[in-house]
């Protein structure tokens, strides 16, 4: 969807509700996300939902990284990083080292509670690459290879088959670890590759249960 900021806010809806956007809260970010020399931005977008006469409830926080090719600014279509009520909490997203980010963030438990909180820390490190086709990519470079923007939590069990990668043309994902798919199916982000789609899996044996993502052949 495209929303229009005016000063900073927008208001119009979004899923299942009406509301305002507004700005994150944070500092934009400056930061080389793939290595060509030229500073990108990363900002965050925050959605309120109207539950009365200027009265208005947050319901999401979400990251978003916008290319500098040294004369324009492109958005990358799907997000870094996001916050959610009852869901992924995003602690903190700065610059890494070695160019990117390093996003800190805190995950559900599996079959936990929405009143127990996220408690799966996690720190990850995310740069930007290209595909066979050109196309970019957010990609986890650390703590191992993965699909590096915002990933769905596990939401049930699957029989799917295949090899994960990154991202479309890229390298697999969790390489020394075999990805289990929990979770499988047609995605919004998979309109941006065809032959592709977005799944997310588990780690063989990971007795925590956290959620990865990334991308699998079509009908493989």
């Amino acid at each position: 969807m495209r929303v229009q900021l005016t000063e900073g806010s927008a208001k119009g809806p979004f899923g299942q509700w009406e509301g305002r956007f507004d700005r994150g809260e944070d500092e934009p970010l400056y930061v080389d996300m793939d290595d060509d020399g030229d500073q990108d931005v990363i900002a965050s977008l925050s959605f309120s939902a109207k539950i009365g006469p200027d009265t208005y409830q947050w319901v999401a926080t979400t990251w978003f990284v916008w290319l500098n090719d040294g004369e324009h600014l492109t958005q990358l279509p799907y997000p870094l990083a996001g916050s959610g009520d009852c869901g992924t909490q995003v602690s903190a997203v700065k610059p890494a080292d070695d160019g990117g980010v390093v996003v800190q963030e805190a995950q559900m438990a599996w079959q936990s509670s929405c009143a127990s909180g996220p408690s799966i820390e996690l720190t990850r490190t995310v740069k930007v690459a290209t595909g066979q086709s050109g196309q970019r990519w957010l990609v986890q470079t650390d703590p191992f290879p993965s699909w590096g923007g915002a990933c769905p939590m596990m939401v049930e069990a699957s029989d799917r088959q295949g090899k994960v990668l990154t991202a479309p043309g890229l390298e697999l994902a969790s390489p020394d670890r075999k990805p289990v798919i929990v979770r499988a199916g047609k995605s919004w982000l998979s309109t941006q590759a065809d032959g592709w789609e977005f799944v997310t899996y588990l780690q063989n044996q990971d007795q925590r249960f956290v959620s990865y993502c990334g991308w699998t052949k079509s009908g493989s």
